[in-house]
């Protein structure tokens, strides 16, 4: 086994007991395990390892606390799939615009579109595809 999932399985490790320290349970069916690399590492990640008796397939992306992370933190997904929310809030807001009043109007602006743009701005708005 490799130095990456090593310290990969002494994570899974770990985590089981500070759970099970703490009443709660490891659902290792929602686990998903992403390692994180740079462009310039030449670390040879496997496509899945297996901890216990369970094999964990090592995924490009995940989704977490509403952040898209990939492998190598560049932020793609995260812009990509924004963007998919924000033009369907930019469509809402095109077909109230002829309903609703200004006012109105900029109530859902701020309770939607920016909420859903500035949410983890501090950790994805620094990467070159930001804007």
């Amino acid at each position: 086994m490799g130095k990456v999932m090593q310290s990969t399985n002494d994570a899974m490790n770990i985590a089981e007991i500070w759970c099970g320290d703490n009443g709660l349970v490891l659902n290792k069916q929602k686990t998903e395990c992403v390692v994180f690399t740079t462009n310039r590492s030449n670390i040879c990640v496997p496509d899945n390892f297996c901890h216990g008796n369970v094999i964990f397939v090592i995924e490009d992306t995940t989704k977490f606390l509403g952040l898209h992370l990939d492998s190598q933190l560049n932020w793609n997904k995260h812009i990509y799939e924004l963007n998919k929310k924000l033009c369907s809030i930019i469509y809402s807001l095109n077909v109230l615009k002829h309903h609703v009043n200004l006012d109105i109007l900029k109530i859902i602006y701020h309770a939607n579109f920016r909420s859903v743009l500035s949410y983890g701005l501090i950790f994805w708005g620094g990467c070159g595809h930001a804007k």
